[in-house]
């Protein structure tokens, strides 16, 4: 190499070298801002969740949730197989959720048995916030996040011992998976 080839490389690696911390930055500061949206839209829709988990009494199929959940793994699965095979994922995680609370020494109240069902509902905020940046911008995740947190029929739903939030959380992850695909589908024929 010639002296003026090496000193061409040279300058166009100082080059590259401050660009990527320039970058770097500019993708931490995107990353950033958009874990510190999801995470305080986690915490305002854990927060409306919670609002009042425990106050009304369980209602019968609330009950027929915890009963079934409670049952030993084996007795459980038989049951998931003959009854009702749509809330197997349901029942399990609850089955799961109750052992580790009983573990704990918690009894299986109304706050503890909707906690789960507050969770799931909570990150399906999150969700429809991804959905909105990934597709609206900013503004449209925040305002798709806002309608979303005050729908009453969700927080009713946030508040139940039933598999309506976590379902609801599975169905926000498949639509952004679908539609993430079809995106970049419908990037690479542009190209």
């Amino acid at each position: 190499m010639s002296g003026e080839q090496q000193g061409e490389n040279t300058t166009n690696t100082a080059k590259e070298q401050k660009e990527l911390p320039w970058r770097w930055s500019q993708l931490f500061v995107r990353l950033s801002s958009s874990w510190i949206l999801g995470a305080l839209i986690f915490f305002e829709a854990l927060g409306f969740n919670l609002y009042r988990l425990g106050s009304p009494s369980l209602w019968f199929d609330e009950i027929l949730s915890v009963e079934r959940a409670r049952q030993p793994l084996s007795v459980l699965l038989q049951i998931i197989l003959n009854t009702q095979p749509n809330m197997a994922l349901y029942y399990i995680l609850l089955h799961l959720w109750l052992g580790f609370t009983t573990s704990l020494g918690l009894n299986p109240i109304e706050f503890v048995v909707r906690f789960p069902s507050a969770i799931f509902a909570a990150l399906s905020a999150v969700m429809v916030f991804l959905l909105g940046r990934r597709f609206l911008g900013i503004a449209g995740g925040i305002v798709a996040a806002s309608i979303y947190l005050l729908n009453v029929l969700q927080l009713v739903y946030a508040q139940q011992t039933r598999s309506y939030a976590m379902q609801l959380l599975l169905i926000c992850i498949a639509w952004y998976a679908f539609l993430d695909v079809l995106a970049q589908e419908s990037h690479q024929k542009r190209l």
